[in-house]
Formats: C-alpha cells, sequence, structure tokens
C-alpha cells in the first residue's frame, strides 16, 4: 500500500504529459525559440495533437463496436460528431477508450440518438454509464474538465425501456 502511495502521483503525472506548460521542458523551449519558431513549434505540437485525437477518436469507436456493432454510415457518423464536438486533449495515454466514452455519453441525445436503433441504443446505455462513471477519475487526473453538465438521462436511455423514434437499420 505504500508503494502505490508513493507510485500514484507518478503515474498521474505521467497519464497527464510530464511536458505541460510548467515542465523544466517547456519553459527551456520558450525561453530559446524566437516568437516565430514558437508559433511554427506550437502549430506543429497542435496538428499533432488533432491527428492523435482522430486515431483515439477511431480506436475507440472500433472498441464499442465489439459491443454495439455499427453499419459503416453510422461509425462514420458518429466519428464526425465526436470529433466536431469535442476538443483533443492536452495529454494522451492509457485512459483516451475512457475519455472518449465520457464525452460521448455527455453529448446531447437529440444530436446522438437518431444514429441508432433501439437494440443498438440499449446496448450503447452501458458504454454510457461506463464513460460516466470514469468521471470522477478523469477530472482529478486532469483528462477531463470538470465544467460541462452531462446531459440528464432521458426514459429511453434506461435498459429494457423501449426509445421512441431511432434509427431501424
Amino acid at each position: 500500500d505504500q508503494i502505490w502511495q508513493e507510485i500514484h502521483p507518478l503515474q498521474q503525472k505521467l497519464a497527464t504529459g510530464i511536458y505541460d506548460e510548467t515542465s523544466f521542458y517547456s519553459k527551456t523551449l520558450r525561453s530559446m525559440l524566437s516568437p516565430e519558431q514558437q508559433a511554427k513549434y506550437q502549430t506543429v505540437v497542435d496538428e499533432r495533437r488533432r491527428h492523435r485525437f482522430r486515431v483515439m477518436v477511431t480506436n475507440s469507436l472500433l472498441s464499442i463496436e465489439q459491443t454495439v456493432p455499427l453499419k459503416h454510415a453510422q461509425h462514420m457518423a458518429l466519428k464526425t460528431l465526436l470529433l466536431e464536438n469535442i476538443q483533443p486533449p492536452q495529454a494522451f495515454g492509457q485512459y483516451d477508450h475512457h475519455v472518449v466514452l465520457y464525452h460521448l455519453s455527455r453529448l446531447p441525445e437529440e444530436k446522438i440518438r437518431p444514429l441508432f436503433n433501439d437494440d443498438q441504443w440499449r446496448l450503447l446505455q452501458d458504454q454510457f454509464r461506463q464513460g460516466l462513471g470514469m468521471e470522477p477519475f478523469l477530472i482529478q487526473n486532469g483528462l477531463v474538465s470538470p465544467q460541462a453538465q452531462p446531459r440528464e438521462p432521458e426514459q429511453s436511455d434506461r435498459p429494457g425501456e423501449k426509445a421512441d423514434g431511432g434509427n431501424s437499420e
């Protein structure tokens, strides 16, 4: 137990990234680069982050599809919805899938529900609960922002109850 207490802060730091704005590396980089070089460097870093984010979303969707099979059009629509509605995290790591599930579970139902038929929607509820269940951990470790409020569960979110509407593909 004592070992866990000693290594836990290191694991948290590693999970959120060791090169954040307060790191020695970042401070040194800012002092050594000209403003033009800093702008170019930031452009490269931002593009790498966006690419990694696209890969993170794709991998998470593939994982979700192990439980909730999707048609290609559904996969692409969900991917687009996620990429357009959530920001890339500042750091990536072993909890990337949980970050995507968390954000997916917080999307407004009116945006996401029309993509799925009743059976898929019912299966997705377990994924949503898993994402929301990770919220305290994700916030504590700086992986998601605590500001956004989750959508309120609807009757259709409860397993075993029939959802109105939906895609019957």
